[in-house]
């Protein structure tokens, strides 16, 4: 979490120190901050001083996750592809299931069938 101290000159906010206060949040194994919409313009430099970087959007927060650059931030990235590419692969198989199905004894042979379980088989 970031802790911003503030002063204010005749009704101006300005930023006037801020600090990294646990307890940090973790998401994929990666301690991130998240950032609302309203705060990431005024806090963009603040961010970039120490070293986080956006990886990405809660949908359910709606605010921006941001990760410590460069190992944090890139396992975060990796952690977030590889779990795409697992629903993608299971999304695939569950769609195209018949792939894995022997041909029937009762069918004659079709197109339908000619699956990668045929050319092993």
């Amino acid at each position: 979490m970031i802790e911003l101290t503030t002063d204010s000159i005749d009704g101006i906010n300005f930023i006037k120190d801020f600090r990294l206060v646990e307890p940090f949040e973790r998401e994929n194994g990666v301690v991130i901050e998240r950032i609302t919409q309203n705060n990431k313009r005024t806090m963009l430099p603040i961010l970039r001083a120490l070293g986080l970087r956006e990886v990405g959007f809660d949908h359910l927060y709606r605010c921006y996750i941001y990760a410590h650059y460069p190992l944090p931030f890139f396992w975060y990235k990796a952690v977030k592809f590889s779990l795409k590419a697992y629903w993608r692969v299971i999304r695939f198989l569950y769609d195209n299931g018949r792939i894995f199905k022997q041909i029937p004894a009762s069918e004659p042979f079709s197109w339908r069938y000619f699956t990668p379980y045929t050319w092993f088989k």
